[in-house]
């Protein structure tokens, strides 16, 4: 006590607040102790074991909740966190700012404005100071005088679709945010941020973020969706596209969706932070919301810049039950092509799986499996099986929507690589015509099919008329050695892969002891072999899509002396299984000693559709013809598949003898390559330049005109092209990439 002497408290009590470091106690005594000594206790107590203090955080809390929504107060929920030596209590935050405290799990915010929107989120505290990591945060819109019960009226016939082409239809912004999302075409204000047109037609929304202080920072946008009545529906699925290009501080965007018309909302996604320069597809699961309403909202906060315009586009309400099913609506129609060289354009991962696709180039990290390269350009999308990733891991890519609705025959072709163990799992090709409630197996493979990329084409004629959405479904084996790839993506119209003829003619080289061909390079075929038993080697497992333009080249191998040789290459066109016909000569060239030869060749009018027989010849010092056995060199067949899509490049059957045609001394030179801005560079010797032709993937044409040696190509869309140069020495193709 004051006095210094205790002749009445049982004991003295000292507290040291915000204590640090080391104290040294000493206690003394007044006046004289009996015998000499007296017995005391000395009690410290808020020191952990150690003497260094408690520096252990809490755990965040979880599961924060809000209920009880009026116009002015809420109350929040939240599970308790955990703590080494206890938590102490709790602090409570609205929109970054500290409330207050308390000591249990619950919290009523009291002193809020009506009709407006609030986001909390609290922190755990024990009695040394440490503070936890946040708990998830949760958004609230107080009521606006109304009552809490579920919207009315608004959406109820499905599928339904809004683009913002005339207007903002029934969306409407909020009056209790900062700032307003604007309707746009042909590009924002701001530089290096936004998309430069919309994902479906020419309008989107999106949020200008120009401007400290009325931009930005932490200004928030809110654009609330009609009321879906989901009463009837059985499932339900809402998709929508996003761009989220800019600065690495963007801020973020969530869907939110409200059942209490208003008064809570929960998050259904949300992004922060650049997505890259393109448009991306989200599809999410309304399963918890059928059977009731539900009303929608993008809720955008911008960050520390103003490089951060986001924009949505084509929103979609699809549904099933209450009187049948319903298709995807929206997406992507014919053709339609995705090699992702850019990013995965239009699909999208599935939430509902163990593991993700990945997109990548160059290789995949596990050894022995998986490709070293793209099939059409240099990504492509795969599964790492490495661990945790097998065994039984799901991974699910989705497409988008593909509107067949004006098609009469419509095929889905692809490349995939799988190259592995023996136990790799399985991979399959699934559609689904209800919007995803249920899936059809339209193709499917098991194990290792040898380290090179493979084709397929898939008839989609029981789909044609309506809409469909597809996806590749991966199962892991049993091995980490199993990275399943896919690429070079499109869906034309006609039908599928037919059967491909048998009964051809025989053909081979007697003897390979001197010469060979060790590899054939066309398409997606990059096929590299030694000597084939019997001077013939079958290879018709082994397919690719043909283009508008197409370059094979041969390469030979010498055992010892180098002996000049002569090329032929033939390709059934009309499917009658012989090389008989005008023009199924695409490529010939006479003895030469080259390390390897190459020919462009274009696609007939009038070919048929599907999958037929290319034969690739070479003989010793006489060119080669279809069906005869000779002394000297070596016969393969492979598998090349015309769509409907092609573009059938010649009128005249001839005049796809490509070998006589190419100016085999022109050297052409594209820059940049990739080009990513508006103009490609293109340089030219050896010959004089008159003309350009630009095909996509598909073989279509997409650009026309007369030579020039700058190039605009800011029109075409993401992804590889081949350009075809006429010259007064023949015709050049060189393939670039758009980014």
């Amino acid at each position: 006590n004051s006095k210094g002497d205790n002749s009445k408290d049982p004991y003295e009590r000292v507290d040291v607040a915000n204590a640090t470091g080391s104290y040294t106690i000493t206690v003394t005594h007044k006046g004289s102790l009996s015998s000499g000594s007296q017995s005391f206790s000395l009690i410290v107590t808020g020191i952990t074991s150690g003497g260094g203090g408690d520096t252990q955080a809490p755990t965040a809390p979880t599961n924060l909740s809000a209920s009880n929504v009026t116009q002015t107060t809420v109350d929040l929920s939240w599970n308790a966190s955990t703590d080494n030596i206890g938590v102490t209590g709790y602090d409570v935050y609205q929109d970054n700012t500290l409330l207050g405290s308390v000591a249990n799990t619950t919290a009523t915010v009291t002193g809020l404005t009506a009709a407006t929107s609030y986001n909390f989120k609290v922190a755990a505290k024990d009695a040394a100071g440490n503070i936890s990591g946040f708990s998830n945060s949760v958004s609230v819109t107080t009521q606006g005088g109304g009552g809490g019960g579920s919207c009315t009226g608004g959406i109820s016939s499905y599928p339904y679709n809004e683009s913002f082409e005339s207007g903002l239809g029934a969306w409407t912004q909020s009056a209790a945010d900062d700032i307003d999302w604007i309707r746009d075409a042909s590009g924002t204000p701001s530089s290096n941020t936004g998309p430069s047109s919309g994902a479906s037609g020419a309008y989107y929304m999106y949020v200008e973020a120009s401007g400290n202080g009325t931009g930005y920072p932490n200004k928030r946008a809110i654009l609330n969706s009609p009321c879906f009545d989901l009463g009837a529906a059985s499932s339900a699925t809402f998709s929508f596209e996003y761009h989220m290009y800019g600065a690495t501080d963007m801020g973020s965007i969530a869907l939110e969706a409200s059942t209490n018309n208003g008064g809570t909302w929960t998050t259904l996604w949300s992004q922060t932070g650049n997505q890259g320069n393109s448009w991306l597809s989200v599809n999410i699961d309304m399963a918890t919301y059928v059977g009731s309403s539900v009303q929608l909202r993008f809720n955008r906060l911008t960050g520390s810049t103003w490089q951060a315009d986001i924009a949505v586009d084509d929103a979609n309400m699809n549904t099933s039950g209450g009187g049948g099913g319903n298709a995807c609506a929206g997406g992507v129609s014919l053709p339609y092509a995705e090699s992702f060289e850019s990013s995965i354009g239009a699909w999208t991962q599935s939430a509902t799986d163990d593991i993700d696709w990945t997109r990548d180039a160059n290789g995949t990290p596990s050894s022995n499996t998986g490709p070293t390269s793209g099939a059409d350009g240099s990504f492509y999308m795969y599964v790492e099986a490495s661990s945790p990733n097998y065994p039984s891991k799901s991974a699910v890519l989705n497409s988008p929507c593909v509107d067949l609705t004006s098609e009469s025959a419509a095929s889905f072709n692809f490349a995939y690589h799988m190259y592995g163990a023996a136990d790799m799992g399985n991979i399959a090709l699934e559609a689904s015509d209800d919007n995803g409630a249920s899936w059809t197996t339209l193709w499917s493979k098991t194990g290792n099919q040898g380290n090179a990329w493979q084709t397929e084409s898939i008839d989609l004629a029981a789909y044609v008329g309506g809409a469909i959405q597809l996806r590749f479904n991966r199962i892991t084996g049993s091995t980490w050695q199993a990275d399943i790839a896919i690429d070079a993506i499109s869906i034309t119209a006609g039908g599928g892969t037919n059967p491909p003829p048998t009964g051809y003619c025989a053909s081979n080289g007697n003897n390979t002891n001197d010469e060979y061909i060790q590899r054939v390079q066309l398409g997606s075929i990059n096929n590299t072999t030694g000597a084939s038993a019997g001077g013939y080697g079958d290879y018709t497992n082994l397919s690719t899509n043909l283009n508008g333009s197409n370059t094979i080249t041969i390469t030979p191998a010498w055992t010892g002396t180098v002996y000049p040789e002569a090329y032929a290459v033939w390709i059934d066109w009309n499917r009658d299984g012989d090389f008989n016909d005008a023009g199924e000569l695409v490529y010939s060239t006479g003895a030469t000693t080259a390390t390897s030869v190459s020919g462009s060749f274009g696609i007939p009018a009038g070919a048929s559709l599907g999958a037929t027989r290319m034969r690739v010849s070479m003989k010793y010092n006489a060119t080669p013809t279809a069906c005869e056995s000779f002394t000297y060199g070596e016969v393969e067949d492979y598998i090349v598949v015309i769509g409907a899509g092609t573009n059938n490049t010649s009128s005249n059957p001839e005049d796809v003898q490509a070998g006589s045609s190419i100016g085999t001394d022109i050297q052409i030179s594209l820059y940049p390559n990739p080009v990513s801005r508006g103009v490609l560079n293109i340089e030219i010797l050896g010959a004089e330049a008159t003309g350009y032709t630009v095909y996509n993937m598909l073989g279509q044409v997409v650009l026309k005109g007369n030579f020039a040696a700058q190039l605009e190509v800011s029109g075409l869309q993401s992804g590889s092209y081949m350009i075809e140069i006429e010259t007064n020495a023949g015709l050049k193709t060189e393939r670039f990439i758009k980014e």
